[in-house]
Order: structure tokens, then C-alpha cells, then sequence
């Protein structure tokens, strides 16, 4: 440890069970995602906001459990302690092997939060009482390793890539063109008005991938979106992915959300670009399927709010690095009282993930869908003592060595094409394939 080192201490805001935390400027250790890869301390979580360049790194856990229990913890400790996590898409339905290490609900709250800041490092250690920092910094060190950092060694400037061997689509392509025709037949015939139909695709490389590098570089080909990524255990897969949606964001009282649906390609140049953008926001079913996620946010966020919430009057184009999708915003006050745990109960699933109405769109993938969502489409995010941020975990894939499982979505409505969907579908797992050379 350097010895001009200085740790500035923040103390419990409640002097019974509150977590401190203490925080430096080690600007003499570079870090990356390369480098947060090759940490032995679990679990381990990256948290990078859609406005934002900084990721926030979490690793060690000083809490493990419900965002309720989480939270009751924040509020008693020092100020700008983050608890990240996330729930199931349906925590209803069962388990698969491959989603046996992230429960139906989980947050942690790290041990360390680390943060790159000037050429270095912005780290914050949380204690609990009576325990001193001096070892908690040495081990740190010695993670960290900062004489091997320095020498940026030429394998950590390198990109890792590697080629998938095989892929197998869940549903297959035949499979999906019959789910998709049952779905419409369920819409002409019940009151079901739109149902989101999701697949797996299984890629098995020929090399092992690190997922914070895998995660990075999606983050290149991801603009303006969400970046996350967890990994409960050395021993887990870890679930991470780039998604454009954000679910809620609230500080204090005040909340935001969104709806995005209706999806484009980008145009290969402007002319192209603007031809497929206007198609988005005048097609019939594209805001079709757009107004039953606007109209379930704006019906859900009223009965949670002091007052009707703030939205604009029409969708506006949301344009990303590849896709372009319809969105609109709302803004409000909650009422008094209202917690995460009720915002996310209420609002979770969305129309964009699920359909609409909730309960038959739930039934009808309960019975058809033939893999397990597990934390994909579900929600995910950081809160702190004052407010919370959640996207929705799409644009995501669940990585374990050579092992990769990407999942993406589509909103069936009437007038929706299986095949239409089906290149849909291919459109909003381009990102992951670039990294991965099929």
C-alpha cells in the first residue's frame, strides 16, 4: 500500500447496524474490464448506466438477499453504497440447470465498489462495525497486483474473440413460425392482445470467453445502453448484456420510465436511415404494438403516483447502434410510501416482455416456450438509500466457458409475419455475433 494512500471515511447514517464505507483515489493502478476478469473474489458485478462512460465494478458480498432486506440495510449505512441485482422474468415458473446459481430475487452489496477515475482507480471499501480496513486494503493490493497492472501486458491489449463451433436455436425456425401462427390464433380467439415470444440460441465456442471482456466489447458495438454483468460464484455462468430499455429510475419521490417497442433496422446511410425510421413511427403494427406498453405504463405509474404522470403525446424515434425502436417517456411523483419492492411489483412485466393482457400473455408462455427465461427480460439494476435505476435485462446471454446462451424477443400482435419476426430476432443478437465469429 502507498503509503500517501488517504481513505476518506463516511460513517453510518444509523449508529446500529450500518455499514461504513471508505474511499481513495488510487491513481498510480490502471484498471478494465480485461483486468476485473482475472479477480478470484466473488461475486462479482458491473453496473454502467445508459448516459454514462464510467462503469461501476462490485466484488466480494457484505450482504446477500431481497431488495427489501437490501434496502432496510442502506438506509442505515453511509451514503452512496450501491446493492445490485435483479429477479426472474417469472419467478413462478421453475428452475433450469443452467439458471441454478441466480435465485427468483438476489442483491448484493459488495465489499468493494471500484470505479476507473484519472488513469487509476476510484475505490470505496464498506465495513461493517468494529472491523479495521488495514486488511481489506492489503488484500486489495494483492488482487489488484499493481506491478503486473503497470506493465499492461500485450494479451490484455488484445481483444479476445473466439469462433462458435455450432448453433442451436430454441425454438428452431420451423418451430418458431408455428409458436408464432398459435399465438396469433390465441389473439384473434380470447382476449389476449399482444403476447412477447422469446428464443434461445446456443453457441458453444471453441475457447473459453472472459464474460467482463465479452461484456466490454459488446459495449462497443452497443451504444447508448445499459451495461451489466453478474456472476454469482467462480463457478457460475455469468449473465450479463448491453439493453437499450430502461424499466424505472427514481430518485426520492420522483420517477421516470419508459416504453420502447416497435423495432427497425438502421439504415445503411441517412436517406435509408429516415426511410425506415418514418415506416416505424406511421406502421400500424409497429404502434400498435407500441401503445400497449405505453398505455400499461402510464395506467400502472398512475395508480403508484400523486398525479398523473407526464408524457409526451407521441413516440418518438430511439435510435441506437443498430436498431431503432419507438419510445416514449413518462415522468412522476410516487405517492408517499411507495417502495422499489411495490414500483417493480407493479410495473414488472411490461407488455414489451411478457404481452398484454399480463395473465394470459404469462399462460401462454408458461405452456409454450420451450427454454427457461431465467433473469432475461427480467429486471436488473443498483439502488442505493435515496433512489434505484432498473433497464430491463434484454440484448443478453447467460456465458459459462465456451458455453453461450443469447436470448432475444419479439411482440406478437395481429399482423405480425413469423418471418419478419424471425429476422427481428436475428437483428437484436447482431451485437453478441460480432463478438462471436459464427
Amino acid at each position: 500500500m502507498k503509503p500517501e494512500t488517504a481513505w476518506k471515511e463516511s460513517p453510518p447514517q444509523k449508529n446500529a447496524g450500518g455499514l461504513r464505507r471508505l474511499e481513495a483515489l488510487l491513481d498510480f493502478i490502471p484498471f478494465s474490464f480485461n483486468d476485473f476478469d482475472a479477480l478470484p473474489s466473488f461475486p462479482k458485478w458491473c453496473w454502467q448506466p445508459r448516459e454514462s462512460a464510467a462503469p461501476l465494478f462490485g466484488f466480494g458480498a457484505l450482504f446477500g438477499g431481497s431488495l427489501a432486506d437490501a434496502q432496510a440495510l442502506l438506509s442505515a449505512s453511509a451514503s452512496g453504497i450501491h446493492a445490485f441485482g435483479g429477479t426472474r422474468f417469472d419467478p413462478a415458473s421453475p428452475t433450469s440447470p443452467a439458471w441454478a446459481d441466480f435465485p427468483k430475487e438476489f442483491f448484493w452489496i459488495p465489499r468493494w465498489e471500484l470505479s476507473p477515475a484519472n488513469n487509476g482507480i476510484r475505490a470505496a471499501l464498506h465495513l461493517r462495525d468494529g472491523e479495521s480496513h488495514d486488511p481489506f486494503v492489503a488484500s486489495l493490493f494483492e488482487l489488484l497486483n499493481p506491478q503486473d497492472l503497470r506493465q499492461e501486458p500485450s494479451s490484455k491489449q488484445n481483444s479476445p474473440r473466439f469462433a462458435a463451433k455450432n448453433r442451436d436455436d430454441r425454438p428452431a425456425k420451423t418451430a418458431w413460425t408455428a409458436l408464432v401462427e398459435a399465438a396469433l390464433q390465441k389473439i384473434r380467439n380470447s382476449h389476449l392482445e399482444k403476447a412477447v415470444l422469446a428464443r434461445e440460441s446456443l453457441l458453444v465456442a471453441d475457447t473459453p470467453l472472459p464474460p467482463f471482456a465479452f461484456l466490454q466489447q459488446l459495449a462497443a458495438s452497443s451504444s447508448d445502453a445499459f451495461l451489466f454483468g453478474i456472476q454469482p460464484t467462480a463457478t457460475s455462468p455469468c449473465f450479463l448484456g448491453a439493453t437499450p430499455e430502461l424499466l424505472y429510475r427514481r430518485k426520492g419521490k420522483k420517477i421516470e420510465s419508459e416504453a420502447i417497442a416497435g423495432t427497425r433496422p438502421r439504415g445503411i446511410d441517412g436517406s435509408e436511415d429516415l426511410l425506415l425510421g418514418n415506416q416505424l413511427l406511421h406502421g400500424k403494427k409497429d404502434r400498435s404494438e407500441h401503445s400497449v406498453v405505453a398505455e400499461f405504463l402510464r395506467t400502472t405509474l398512475s395508480r403508484i403516483c400523486s398525479v398523473t404522470p407526464d408524457s409526451p403525446p407521441a413516440p418518438s424515434l430511439l435510435k441506437l447502434a443498430r436498431l431503432q425502436h419507438l419510445r416514449t417517456g413518462f415522468e412522476g411523483t410516487l405517492q408517499n410510501g411507495v417502495s422499489d419492492t411495490q414500483i417493480l411489483a407493479a410495473i414488472h412485466p411490461t407488455p414489451a416482455t411478457c404481452g398484454s393482457p399480463a395473465a394470459p400473455a404469462l399462460s401462454f408462455l408458461r405452456e409454450n416456450e420451450p427454454f427457461d427465461r431465467g433473469w432475461y427480460s427480467g429486471p436488473i439494476g443498483v439502488v442505493t438509500s435515496d433512489s434505484a435505476e432498473f433497464a430491463v435485462a434484454i440484448r443478453s446471454c447467460l456465458l459459462r466457458g465456451p458455453h453461450l446462451h443469447l436470448y432475444a424477443g419479439a411482440g406478437i400482435v395481429e399482423g405480425s409475419s413469423p418471418a419478419e419476426e424471425w429476422e427481428e430476432l436475428e437483428n437484436k443478437i447482431s451485437a453478441p455475433l460480432l463478438v462471436v465469429k459464427e
